[in-house]
């Protein structure tokens, strides 16, 4: 036994203080609550001459077996002092030495699993006898245990002791269900010190596991659905920029299912079955979860931003591992993906952990690899100084396309250009009276982007289009044109799975021009412009996590007539087919015809 917990240290107390400690030791609960008001007020020497009074009144022969647990409150209401004099002892005065709290700590926790029995008997409620709270009481005990988060000795012993990581969890759960604030604050810290310590109580081992699993509620997703829920509270939208505090308490919790799973270790390409906890994460939403991080945290400059980013990649390129096809980089994108792939040093941490990691051999990952770094690409050209952007008269009678600085804006919207007064006028009088002020970009979700966004996304959608447009776009306008001469159609670019997949739809039956007809005139505007552009304008409506219209203008409309003219000329068992071999032929040679003098941009 340490020599703190000899009862011969009461008598070194002054009198009257040895006269409570005393009373206190031989069961009297009025003295021995007392203590707790005495002890912040006296030094650190005097305080730890207590400590015998605590550790007898923490006798594990008083504790009641099940059948009297409700019956024996005296020697309960005592320990339960005792508990919280010990408490007070360590915080924040941290008097109490390592050895001491070797030998109290087999007392300690045998009480403490009683008073979780009667919690749970008694519904969490507090008893008229004792007061006792589950969350209190776990709050206590959690944070006596953080205060030693330094001692690798007694985290070693704290992880050794059976049911420590359940009132982990279960504090963790309680915490998560209450109002945001500082008790919830601090109560996470401590919980994160302890899980993620220098010799953490971890959840690596399946007992381990089993332990958080039932704390949690009892099953797997019930702990993937606590580590969500956390960071939801932690971080609720994409829009608010985090602040430090969360951020440390994000990243602690993303630390602590990586070391749950292993993740940092080498593991082999077939042990994607061990992946337990990231499982049940994926199969809970948890890259959605990872996407509103990662967006929140796009441009963020907080000490610690990159390291969760890199987190945070580390996790996506396991949840692509365990996923079957291109789930959850489609979930990604679709929750937008988009803002943080504009975020280059986050992004430039990608080939290294691809490079280094066993876990990378996989498909989706290397592909979702591919498409960010084609994105960083994109970024560089469109900041160098290098860069000059195109723009086309908003005039649809006009067919000028040149250098945007050389255009004028209108001076009310900050959208619309034109190449001269008299275009301005003409437009004016042709519609844009009504629309000026509202822009020609349309979302309907609330995602809002900047210049710098929607320049971005203009171009990889003009990207796509050059990409696509001999063999998926033109063709299948002149199937469309052939089918149904008097329908307008519009190109839609869905990069909602990553790499864009290009469909052409008709105006009157797609469900999506139904959400952009409510979402106010703008739609319709665009729609009639295009219908009198004469070809020079097509709409191409745009799904990069919100659905945006982006009209695609050209300076002749050489090609959309020749378009008119294959699909009134080659027979319908071609021009049915878009990937026909004669179809894709004529396309190809209108587009070569034109090449030299036709000129489109978005």
């Amino acid at each position: 036994m340490h020599a703190s917990l000899h009862q011969r240290n009461i008598l070194r107390l002054p009198g009257n203080l040895r006269r409570v400690a005393n009373s206190a030791a031989n069961g009297s609960l009025n003295d021995l609550q007392s203590l707790g008001g005495l002890i912040p007020g006296l030094p650190a020497s005097t305080a730890l001459l207590f400590l015998p009074v605590f550790y007898v009144n923490l006798d594990p022969a008083g504790i009641p077996n099940m059948d009297d647990i409700g019956l024996n409150t005296h020697a309960m209401a005592c320990a339960l002092a005792s508990t919280e004099g010990i408490y007070f002892l360590q915080n924040p005065g941290k008097f109490l030495p390592d050895a001491a709290v070797i030998d109290i700590w087999p007392r300690y926790w045998a009480w403490i699993e009683c008073f979780q029995i009667y919690a749970t008997m008694t519904s969490g409620r507090p008893s008229p006898s004792l007061g006792l709270r589950e969350f209190e009481l776990g709050s206590n005990v959690v944070q006596f245990m953080a205060s030693f988060h330094n001692s690798q000795t007694l985290f070693k012993l704290f992880g050794a002791t059976p049911g420590v990581r359940v009132l982990l969890a279960r504090n963790w759960s309680l915490l998560v269900q209450r109002e945001a604030g500082r008790a919830r604050d601090v109560g996470l810290d401590q919980v994160l010190q302890c899980v993620n310590g220098s010799c953490p109580i971890d959840a690596s081992e399946p007992a381990g596991l089993e332990e958080f699993v039932e704390g949690a509620g009892g099953t797997i997703n019930d702990l993937a659905s606590l580590i969500i829920q956390s960071i939801t509270a932690l971080i609720p939208s994409r829009k608010p920029p985090i602040t430090r505090l969360p951020l440390k308490f994000v990243g602690a919790i993303l630390a602590f299912v990586i070391a749950t799973d292993r993740i940092s270790e080498s593991r082999a390409e077939d042990d994607e079955s061990l992946f337990l906890l990231c499982s049940a994460l994926c199969e809970g939403g948890f890259v959605k979860t990872l996407t509103t991080v990662m967006h929140n945290l796009a441009d963020n400059t907080i000490p610690g931003v990159t390291e969760t980013l890199a987190t945070c990649l580390v996790l996506f390129r396991v949840a692509f591992l365990i996923s079957s096809g291109d789930t959850w980089a489609g979930q990604a994108l679709k929750a937008g993906l988009l803002r943080p792939l504009l975020v280059e040093e986050a992004l430039l941490e990608i080939e290294d952990v691809v490079q280094k990691s066993p876990l990378a051999k996989t498909e989706s990952w290397t592909n979702f690899v591919n498409l960010a770094q084609e994105r960083i690409s994109i970024r560089q050209v469109l900041d160098s100084s290098d860069c000059i952007w195109s723009g086309a008269c908003d005039n649809m009678a006009c067919a000028v396309i040149r250098d945007r600085p050389t255009l004028k804006r209108c001076v009310n919207c900050k959208t619309a250009y034109y190449c001269s007064k008299l275009c301005q006028i003409m437009d004016w009088a042709a519609g844009h009276r009504k629309a000026c002020s509202r822009g020609h970009s349309i979302s309907l979700d609330q995602i809002s982007f900047g210049r710098r966004e929607r320049a971005f996304i203009r171009t990889i959608v003009q990207q796509d289009y050059e990409a696509h447009k001999a063999n998926t776009i033109y063709p299948e306008q002149v199937r469309f044109m052939a089918q149904s001469p008097h329908e307008y159609f519009f190109t839609f670019f869905d990069y909602s799975w990553g790499r864009v997949r290009i469909e052409v739809r008709f105006v009157t039956c797609s469900p999506i021009v139904k959400d952009l007809e409510s979402a106010g005139e703008e739609w319709c505007d665009l729609l009639s412009r295009a219908r009198d552009s004469a070809g020079r304008m097509e709409l191409h409506v745009v799904d990069i996590g919100g659905i945006w219209v982006v009209p695609l203008r050209t300076n002749s409309s050489c090609v959309y007539e020749g378009m008119r003219s294959i699909a009134t000329s080659l027979p319908p068992a071609v021009t049915s087919q878009a990937d026909s071999p004669s179809l894709l032929e004529a396309v190809q040679a209108v587009l070569d015809e034109e090449k030299d003098h036709f000129r489109a941009i978005h």
